[in-house]
């Protein structure tokens, strides 16, 4: 083997053991004070945070400072559809945060415009509160100190004994005490982490 292969191998070697290295030495933080690629902030406590997709949409994820509307939105991103002829309630649409709107186009025209809600897991990324109401037994699991048999547990104690009304309602399922609500404060709504006392 020829010096120059040679000594690029080792170069590689060594790049992808320093990165191992480095991984290993920075653990994932549970914590969610900020959002990576959303500087300084995370969900913004009043704000929307959208996901904008579609074919003929600068895609991307979009933090708004206060309540908009679905026509705000799309006349923001997708400029060329400025002038479109809109259902007459659609415009004024209130979006919600964790909303996705796709816009699909055709040829130049607009096919379609559609609202979604992001997953459990893109909401926790992006410092979007969870409701405890509506998450399904597999998004629990994503939670810290929650695994598949607590995470059961939950929802089937919500069906049997109806919705959680307080991050504290948790605490009547087996398995959860004051110690777990305390580490799950930080993924739920608002409402919700607002009853806990440090």
């Amino acid at each position: 083997m020829n010096e120059h292969p040679r000594r690029f191998v080792l170069w590689l070697l060594m790049l992808a053991v320093s990165v191992l290295l480095f991984i290993q030495g920075h653990p994932v933080s549970h914590t969610r004070d900020k959002v990576p690629f959303l500087p300084e902030r995370s969900a913004v406590p009043g704000g929307r945070t959208i996901r904008l997709q579609g074919n003929c949409v600068k895609p991307g994820v979009y933090q708004f400072d206060s309540p908009v509307s679905l026509g705000t939105v799309i006349n923001m991103t997708v400029p060329f559809l400025r002038g479109f002829s809109w259902d007459q309630g659609l415009p004024k649409l209130i979006l919600s945060t964790g909303d996705v709107v796709s816009v699909t186009c055709a040829d130049g025209e607009l096919v379609e415009i559609t609202r979604d809600s992001v997953c459990a897991m893109e909401k926790m990324i992006l410092g979007i509160p969870l409701d405890t109401n509506s998450l399904t037994a597999a998004e629990w699991e994503l939670l810290p100190r929650i695994g598949p048999a607590l995470a059961r547990r939950i929802v089937l104690d919500r069906q049997e004994n109806g919705d959680f009304r307080s991050v504290r309602d948790l605490e009547r399922v087996p398995g959860i005490g004051p110690a777990t609500v305390r580490q799950l404060k930080g993924y739920l709504s608002a409402l919700y982490s607002l009853e806990i006392a440090e």
